[in-house]
């Protein structure tokens, strides 16, 4: 495997997370000021 390869993928998924995440905490955001 190449190591580039790696890296992309292991950047990809950290940034699909970092949006998912961000995504869900201005979801739920009101919720928990509550």
């Amino acid at each position: 495997m190449d190591l580039t390869l790696l890296y992309m993928c292991v950047g990809f998924i950290l940034a699909a997370y970092s949006v998912v995440a961000n995504d869900s905490v201005q979801t739920l955001g009101p919720w928990i000021a509550c």
